[in-house]
C-alpha cells in the first residue's frame, strides 16, 4: 500500500476512533483516477453509517473538494482535515466542550507537526490567543479549524479561483463576520509534512496568493492598509494609513530628573507635537 493510502487510512481511522461519538465523517473522491481510492472508502462506509463519500467526476481543486464535502454536511459545527493527516482521540470533545463554554463561530486549536511518520514529531506548535492583528502579519492557524453553519452561510464557503492559499483566504473572511473567535489550547490535530507539499514546492506561488488575500481583506475592512511581503516565509508587513490621531504617552517618575529629561527629549526627537500628548506621573517625590 502506497504511502497516501496508508495516511488516508490513518486519517479515517482518527475520526473513527475519536471519544466523543457526535461526529460526522465527509470524504471527498475529487476526481480520482485510481479504483482503490473508490474501494476504500466504499469499505468504511459499509462498515460506519457516520460516514459518507461524496464523489466529483472530475479534481476540484482543494478548494472545490472542501467546498464539497461540506455542502453536504449536515451539523452545525463543520471542520475540515487534509487527507492524511490525524485528529488526537480527544478533538470532537473538546471542539464540541469549547463551543458550548463560549459560543464563538470561529475555533483553532494547537498541532503537532509531524514528518511522513506520524509518531515523529518535529515540534509542537502552541498556537496564541485570537489576535486579528497578529493574523495578519502571521496566519498562524490553518489546522484545525472548526465553524458554525451559520458563519458559513454568511461567507460562501472556500474560493475556488485559489489553487493555493483558499485556507487563509477563508479564515480572513470568517473572521470580518465572526462574533468571537476562541483558541483551544490543546494539542489536537497531527499535521502531516512532507517534500512534496504543495506549500513546500510552491512557496513564492503561495506567498503571492496569500498576500493578495491578505490586501482583499485589508480593502474590506481596513482601506489604505497594504499587506507586502515579509522577512520569512508566511510573514507579512502591514502597512496602516495614518489617521492622524494622537498617542497618549504616560511616564510614571521618581526623583530621576536627568532620565525624565532624555526620556522627553527622545520623544521630541522622533515625533511632532500634533502626534502625542504627554502626562508625567510623579510619585513619592522626596525633596
Amino acid at each position: 500500500m502506497t504511502p497516501r493510502l496508508i495516511g488516508c487510512r490513518e486519517a479515517i481511522a482518527s475520526v473513527i476512533a475519536q471519544w466523543c461519538s457526535h461526529w460526522e465523517l465527509i470524504c471527498v473522491n475529487n476526481g480520482s483516477t485510481q479504483a482503490c481510492i473508490e474501494e476504500i472508502l466504499n469499505e468504511y462506509i459499509r462498515s460506519e453509517s457516520r460516514i459518507k463519500v461524496v464523489t466529483l467526476a472530475k479534481n476540484a481543486g482543494i478548494a472545490g473538494g472542501v467546498n464539497a464535502g461540506m455542502n453536504a454536511s449536515s451539523g452545525e459545527l463543520i471542520a475540515w482535515m487534509d487527507h492524511d493527516d490525524y485528529l488526537e482521540p480527544d478533538a470532537v470533545y473538546k471542539f464540541l466542550q469549547a463551543y458550548r463554554a463560549t459560543n464563538a463561530d470561529l475555533l483553532y486549536c494547537d498541532e503537532l507537526i509531524t514528518d511522513q511518520n506520524l509518531d515523529c514529531i518535529r515540534y509542537v506548535a502552541a498556537r496564541p490567543a485570537y489576535s486579528w492583528d497578529y493574523y495578519l502579519a502571521h496566519p498562524y492557524f490553518v489546522h484545525m479549524v472548526c465553524v458554525t453553519r451559520s458563519l458559513l452561510n454568511k461567507v460562501k464557503g472556500w474560493n475556488e479561483s485559489m489553487p493555493v492559499s483558499g485556507d487563509v483566504d477563508f479564515i480572513l473572511r470568517c473572521q470580518e463576520h465572526a462574533k468571537l473567535v476562541a483558541h483551544i489550547p490543546s494539542v489536537l490535530y497531527r499535521w502531516r509534512t512532507h517534500s512534496g507539499s504543495a506549500g513546500h514546492q510552491m512557496k513564492d506561488f503561495v506567498t503571492s496568493a496569500t498576500l493578495a488575500a491578505l490586501n482583499r481583506h485589508l480593502a474590506r475592512t481596513t482601506p489604505g492598509a497594504v499587506a507586502t511581503a515579509g522577512l520569512g516565509f508566511n510573514f507579512y508587513r502591514i502597512d496602516f494609513p495614518d489617521d492622524h490621531g494622537k498617542v497618549l504617552v504616560v511616564i510614571p517618575i521618581k526623583n530621576e530628573g536627568q532620565l525624565l529629561k532624555l526620556c522627553l527629549e527622545s520623544i521630541f526627537a522622533t515625533t511632532q507635537s500634533a502626534e502625542v500628548d504627554i502626562v508625567v506621573l510623579i510619585t513619592n517625590l522626596t525633596v
